[in-house]
């Protein structure tokens, strides 16, 4: 189904609450695909809502771009009332995006995420026999009941909790309205699929590193990494339980890198004049730093869907140490190539004697795991489902 020859996808829209963007060593994350995806195939409009300066602009196609406005909260908060939505909608529902959507006659529309969706304008687009797909990406409720388990102040765990109820609401009461909705966890699919037309696409890596694994003669300094958006809450829990749990603990020769944007003052305030505890920020090439550590560090304790984390340190040829907790969304044969820490003293253990385990690691099928993340498989898992949705019509 090119965009030539294709009669049936005259017009598409993509929503997004934040821009596209490509990463730095050319591969693309998630909704740089999606808009990749449906440029080649239909006349695609690109739906912006965010504040940024500068409107994201790379694809021949024409771009809409809204930022959050105070008068938006006042129209978003009676369709949050009146339908139950989620509390992150109120700003979203831009009321010129909504009528905009309405005028413009689309064959197609995508909604990346729940947050800017209006019960309303899905209804009446449905009665102009426009296909609507979400591309939910992970089971959200599920997600903020478990961030707000591992919360320990009690005004974040209570306003996550209600977060999860309305996600939970919307999940069950509101999916059915889409034609298709997109998922990556298998699990997840599984849970919602009385609710809806719950599909399951493949997850892509954001980086590819360009060398084969090698094992690295361990020097006097041992470096491990950890590597996230560091205000993401799941991510501040693990690194909370590394810096005041473990690594008070741990020999001084091992070396804890942090890597990643906008990490709390408090925590850098924390560990400033800690000799092995190192904050580098975001850094640009993460391949050509990848190289000086052996261990990727991931504790993660809540959250849901697939973690972008784990997908990057396989790509980067960098063994892993992780939780049940984050391996459940993946295989049987690509969770066997992490190394498993429960409690405090498995982390502990396998840190302080690490020379143990890394000699243990074997890569030999890591190329072949790394072929199941790829972008481009995602991609085409989309535009497959979409030839699907059109032909069923």
């Amino acid at each position: 189904m090119s965009k030539k020859n294709n009669k049936k996808i005259l017009k598409s829209a993509l929503i997004l609450t934040r821009s596209p963007n490509k990463l730095d060593n050319g591969l693309s994350n998630k909704n740089d695909s999606l808009a990749k995806t449906l440029n080649n195939f239909s006349n695609l409009d690109i739906y912006i809502i965010d504040n940024s300066t500068v409107p994201f602009e790379k694809y021949s196609c024409n771009y809409f771009h809204y930022r959050t406005r105070l008068k938006d909260f006042f129209f978003s908060i009676r369709e949050v009332i009146l339908f139950r939505l989620p509390l992150q909608n109120l700003f979203y529902i831009h009321k010129n995006l909504q009528n905009d959507l309405l005028a413009r006659n689309y064959d197609l529309i995508i909604f990346s995420l729940p947050r800017a969706i209006s019960i309303k304008t899905i209804r009446k687009l449905k009665k102009k026999n426009t296909r609507v797909i979400l591309d939910l990406a992970d089971k959200m409720s599920a997600s903020y009941k478990s961030i707000s388990k591992a919360e320990k102040n009690i005004f974040k765990k209570i306003a996550y909790l209600i977060e999860s109820s309305r996600l939970d609401f919307f999940e069950k009461k509101y999916l059915n309205l889409f034609d298709q909705v997109f998922m990556f966890n298998s699990n997840e699919v599984d849970s919602l699929l009385s609710y809806g037309n719950i599909l399951q696409v493949r997850h892509g890596a954001n980086f590819r590193s360009k060398t084969n694994f090698q094992i690295k003669s361990l020097e006097k300094n041992i470096n491990f990494m950890f590597l996230g958006k560091l205000n993401y809450l799941p991510n501040e829990q693990g690194l909370k339980f590394l810096i005041k749990e473990v690594w008070p603990l741990i020999d001084k020769k091992n070396v804890l890198n942090i890597i990643g944007s906008d990490l709390n003052n408090s925590i850098i305030k924390e560990i400033s004049g800690i000799e092995n505890i190192i904050y580098h920020g975001f850094i640009d090439n993460l391949e050509n730093f990848s190289h000086k550590v052996v261990c990727n560090l991931a504790p993660i304790f809540s959250g849901g869907g697939i973690q972008n984390k784990l997908i990057d340190s396989l790509s980067l040829k960098i063994p892993t140490i992780t939780t049940k907790k984050a391996l459940s969304a993946f295989d049987s044969e690509t969770q066997k190539i992490f190394y498993l820490a429960e409690t405090k003293k498995d982390w502990i253990e396998i840190i302080n004697n690490f020379e143990k385990y890394y000699y243990k690691f074997s890569a030999n099928n890591l190329d072949e795991i790394l072929k199941k993340f790829d972008w481009k498989l995602y991609q085409k898992d989309v535009r497959k489902n979409i030839e699907h949705l059109f032909e069923e019509h």
